[in-house]
């Protein structure tokens, strides 16, 4: 600091979503998991072929939507608001197709959407 001039405090904005972060990872492994189980317990239940390929089908659209959950993952710290809309439409889409077997994923899906339209940004203070 030179003599006589005043210290400046510079505020910059550091977006800080390490919680909608965690939610978003592990909520699109579980789901990622929760579709292949939801193949493995209706496997045996359906007896025509037809009822087969339609668990087949669900369970590959449930774990479609998780692995475009985690993908969105890059968004979260500076484009949140398609972040958000990405996942809200994740978490619907899974629901859609694995129906029961998606409520833990979605809830975590929807939780971090909810935060990253309704946090604020934290302030980091630089002194120059």
């Amino acid at each position: 600091m030179r003599f006589g001039r005043k210290q400046r405090t510079i505020i910059l904005t550091k977006p800080t979503r390490e919680l909608e972060h965690k939610l978003v990872f592990v909520g699109s492994l579980i789901g990622f998991f929760l579709s292949f189980m939801y193949f493995v317990f209706f496997e045996f239940m359906y007896e025509s072929m037809n009822d087969m390929t339609h668990a087949i089908i669900s369970s590959l659209s449930g774990a479609i939507a998780s692995l475009v959950a985690y993908l969105c993952l890059n968004l979260v710290d500076y484009q949140t608001r398609k972040f958000a809309i990405c996942i809200a439409i994740c978490s619907i889409w899974g629901l859609l197709s694995v129906s029961f077997f998606y409520w833990i994923p979605a809830i975590m899906l929807l939780s971090s959407t909810f935060l990253c339209f309704w946090r604020k940004n934290k302030e980091i203070r630089v002194v120059k």
